[in-house]
């Protein structure tokens, strides 16, 4: 079982991802924000991150690095 993190502004895409996660048997946390996204990311172990490019706090992919 993975710990999966879903980071996109539109919360039906969030839904219907996690939903498919969930159905595979993985844990899902999913966040609106790149800044929410972030604090789950660093305050648990997160396997893989779904992560959008186009955020309202921000762009996805200068924060890959991270």
């Amino acid at each position: 079982m993975a710990n999966v993190l879903i980071i996109d502004d539109e919360k039906q895409i969030c839904k219907l991802m996690s939903r498919a996660i969930d159905r595979m048997g993985h844990h899902v946390e999913s966040a609106q924000t790149l800044t929410q996204g972030l604090e789950l990311a660093q305050s648990e172990d997160v396997d893989i991150v779904f992560l959008d490019v186009q955020l309202p706090d921000g762009n996805g992919l200068n924060y890959l690095p991270a």
